[in-house]
């Protein structure tokens, strides 16, 4: 059902928009939004983790270690990051209004927040079932 709906308001945006070019510029900055959103969070959880799991043994530490190399790769992240999220929220110049544009894609970066948060709060998968039945 859940599919059904995202496709479904997938398929809208090709009706409602007046051309499949500036429907498919539309779906590409959404992509563009969604993972710079994911990309803001992956930066922010890895500073968090570095100083609530200091001891946690990784595979790659960023030279310079958490006080200024950590700080210095994920904030130069996190600011270009935050220009392209600023970039795929500007209209791509037909006809659009810079709010109700931005405004759609924002309300998509909420939808994919939201799913996410509720695939945080799932119910625990069985321990006793292996799969292999």
């Amino acid at each position: 059902m859940l599919q059904t709906l995202a496709m479904s308001a997938v398929a809208l945006v090709f009706r409602v928009v007046p051309s499949v070019d500036t429907a498919f510029l539309i779906r590409t900055s959404m992509a563009v939004v969604i993972y710079c959103g994911m990309y803001l969070l992956l930066l922010a959880a890895a500073i968090r983790l570095r100083y609530s799991e200091p001891d946690t043994p990784r595979p790659y530490r960023v030279p310079g270690g958490r006080t200024w190399g950590l700080w210095c790769v994920a904030g130069t992240g996190f600011a270009t990051t935050t220009v392209w999220l600023v970039i795929g929220l500007l209209p791509p110049g037909n006809g659009f209004a810079t709010a109700f544009y931005a405004s759609g894609m924002l309300a998509a970066l909420a939808v994919m927040r939201i799913l996410l948060l509720l695939y945080r709060w799932r119910r625990p998968a069985c321990s006793s079932h292996t799969g292999a039945e």
